[in-house]
């Protein structure tokens, strides 16, 4: 599936990027956000992206084991069915879908951050944490997400907000990347590898035997801030903000060992009412 976004270096170093649509420049998507919702809404209601990052079915654990199961629902008219029973639990059906709760905001960030981390090959995705709520109300605590990256050896912990401000956002987002790195965190990747995702079963199996007996000497482990926002989209406007904290003292040594990646929305309540029209358009 082709995306017509593209990543956009800022300041000058790899680890701090900004997605933008491939195609038009901020004054066309000014005048017309559709063009940007839309491709978002394509990812996040993507069949197979559905499947493989909001649930923790057994059939959906590899991204090859996803593609069968979906086309199996489609084939036996099952696929509306199953896919409600994931919106249930999410609180995603249009007619009760609520876009000013902060949970549901929160898990919608943390959903597009691993499914445009994987796309645009920052890291790979281990555990979705979305895919481990059990109510619409549930919030999920410590780190957002999970990934690894088996090339550099780096685990990261991602940390992603759903703000208007990039300012607080960014603020926020550094604060809670501090707080919750710990140890814990650690302890939970090591005895949650029944809930790991991987591209195929052999890579799946790998990483479930590695990090049953892992030795956190052996790999690095950095962050992932992930930021959806609507007050910047101008590099250079967004660049001022990420030297801001990169000065600071105080995060100074959590920028400088995360990956930010800055998604700039242009109206987040107009993005978060398309995407619950969207969902009534294509699912209900």
């Amino acid at each position: 599936m082709d995306i017509k976004l593209k990543s956009v270096i800022l300041n000058n170093k790899d680890q701090y990027v900004k997605i933008k649509h491939a195609d038009y420049d901020w004054n066309i998507l000014l005048l017309k956000k559709e063009l940007l919702f839309d491709i978002l809404c394509e990812l996040a209601l993507n069949k197979i992206n559905m499947f493989y990052y909001l649930t923790q079915k057994s059939s959906t654990k590899t991204l090859s084991e996803t593609m069968s199961f979906v086309e199996l629902l489609e084939k036996q008219g099952l696929f509306i069915e199953k896919l409600n029973t994931i919106f249930d639990i999410l609180g995603w059906k249009k007619s009760k879908l609520n876009i000013e709760s902060t949970v549901f905001q929160g898990d919608l960030a943390e959903y597009l951050m691993s499914i445009l981390i994987d796309r645009f090959g920052f890291s790979k995705t281990l555990i979705s944490k979305i895919s481990l709520k059990t109510n619409p109300n549930m919030p999920v605590y410590g780190n957002d997400n999970i990934y690894y990256d088996s090339s550099k050896k780096v685990l990261y912990f991602g940390e992603s907000k759903f703000y208007e401000s990039m300012d607080n956002a960014l603020k926020n987002a550094l604060e809670s990347i501090e707080k919750h790195k710990t140890i814990t965190e650690i302890s939970f990747l090591e005895n949650h590898t029944n809930n790991f995702i991987a591209e195929n079963g052999e890579t799946l199996k790998k990483l479930q035997q590695k990090f049953e007996i892992v030795d956190s000497s052996n790999f690095s482990i950095a962050s992932i801030c992930f930021v959806v926002e609507d007050e910047l989209y101008l590099k250079k406007d967004i660049e001022t903000i990420i030297t801001k904290y990169t000065l600071n003292s105080k995060y100074k040594k959590i920028i400088d060992n995360s990956l930010i990646i800055i998604l700039p929305i242009l109206s987040k309540k107009d993005f978060l009412e398309y995407f619950k029209n969207k969902i009534g358009e294509l699912y209900e």
